[in-house]
Parts: C-alpha cells; sequence; structure tokens
C-alpha cells in the first residue's frame, strides 16, 4: 500500500490506496494495546477501502472487539494484504492523532 488515511473524529474513515485487498486491519495505541483489529479468513473474502472505524464489515470478522478512542491520544493503524491481493506486495502503516 502507498498511502493509508484516517479521517477526523472517533469513528474515523480509514482508507488506503491503492484500493487493493486487504486481510487485517488493526488499530492500536503505543504500538501494543489493541483498540480494534478486523479480518477475513484466507479466501473467503477481503478487506476493501474505506473502513469506518468500529464498523465490521461484510464478510469480515472481530478480532478485537472495538473500544473507545479518546480525543488528542495517538494509534497506528495496520493494514496487512491479502494474500491473494494483486496490487498490495507489502503492508501499510500510519500513526494518527484522534482529533474532531
Amino acid at each position: 500500500m502507498d498511502e493509508v488515511t484516517v479521517g477526523l473524529g472517533l469513528s474515523p474513515v480509514i482508507s488506503w490506496s491503492p484500493a487493493c485487498a486487504a486481510s487485517v486491519l488493526t488499530v492500536r495505541e503505543d504500538g501494543i494495546l489493541t483498540h480494534w483489529s478486523i479480518g477475513v479468513a484466507d479466501g473467503r473474502g477481503a478487506l476493501t477501502p474505506p473502513v469506518t472505524y468500529g464498523l465490521v464489515p461484510p464478510g469480515a470478522h472481530e478480532n478485537t472487539p472495538v473500544t473507545p478512542l479518546v480525543m488528542g491520544r495517538q494509534y497506528e493503524v495496520k493494514i496487512w494484504p491479502s494474500p491473494c491481493g494483486l496490487l498490495c506486495a507489502k503492508f501499510g502503516e500510519v500513526t494518527f492523532t484522534a482529533a474532531p
């Protein structure tokens, strides 16, 4: 993935480009505390952008239940490409601050 973007608010929209298939998306604080993680079973669909924080897309499952983001704190989004994805050979990541 060349770029990962995160919108504003406490339920931000997460997107990436190119808009390729992903298998896992996580949101963490301090690289340790997972606030939300979603994924798809191998070969059974894919995550595609955009994804709204806390809303599990059709065909996905929640690995870690969502916890509320806190305004002003920093978080990291990490996205793993789907093994069957054609456009993305590497994972994408970005750090963001929850803001109004």
